[in-house]
């Protein structure tokens, strides 16, 4: 039987599919959700200190203090995902758009690297493939999925048959390596 450790009201509303948790200090969970007027609310349990917000992030306001804050994006949140692309552990946020993906620091309240994505943002996925040594944060968008190093340098591109709507990296064909899978409008397939 399933017993909650613990209940969070939230006072805000959240959209489906756009939830993620991330290790953003490195070391514990943190929950990020997109609410309404192109915000992403993070839940941050462990985050105790007193900090002057600056740029995107804002305290919350809803009675939930030093746990909660906001990040204003500003635009209408397509895709939303949480994953390592360098070494020292900690999780970045990356943020889809129509338009734009941004990768952001949420730690350090930064952005690392923003990039125009024509083909919009419906999917986002973080690893390593067969491919690539390093990580790469992959996107899906209309008919293509790209892929980004820490940088932000785009390093791996691909044509798909239709919309991607989803994203994930496993060992697809059971060969000891993982591959890019994407779900389309029509098939799913690597």
């Amino acid at each position: 039987m399933l017993v909650p450790v613990f209940t969070l009201k939230l006072h805000q509303k959240i959209y489906p599919r756009l939830v993620t948790v991330g290790k953003f200090d490195g070391i514990h969970p943190s929950i990020a959700a997109a609410t309404t007027g192109g915000k992403i609310f993070i839940h941050r349990p462990h985050s105790h200190t007193q900090t002057e917000y600056t740029g995107r992030m804002a305290g919350g306001t809803s009675g939930l203090d030093l746990d909660c804050v906001f990040l204003n994006i500003g635009q209408h949140i397509t895709s939303l995902s949480a994953g390592s692309l360098g070494h020292d552990g900690k999780d970045l946020l990356f943020v889809g758009t129509a338009n734009n993906l941004l990768a952001y620091d949420v730690e350090n309240n930064q952005d690392v690297f923003h990039k125009d994505v024509p083909d919009g943002v419906n999917a986002i996925c973080v690893g390593v493939t067969a491919r690539n040594v390093e990580p790469l944060v992959y996107v899906g968008g209309n008919c293509s999925i790209q892929g980004y190093d820490a940088r932000g340098e785009d390093v791996f591109w691909t044509v798909t048959g239709d919309n991607v709507l989803s994203l994930m990296i496993f060992d697809f064909d059971s060969d000891g390596e993982n591959e890019v899978n994407k779900q389309t409008n029509k098939q799913t397939y690597e």
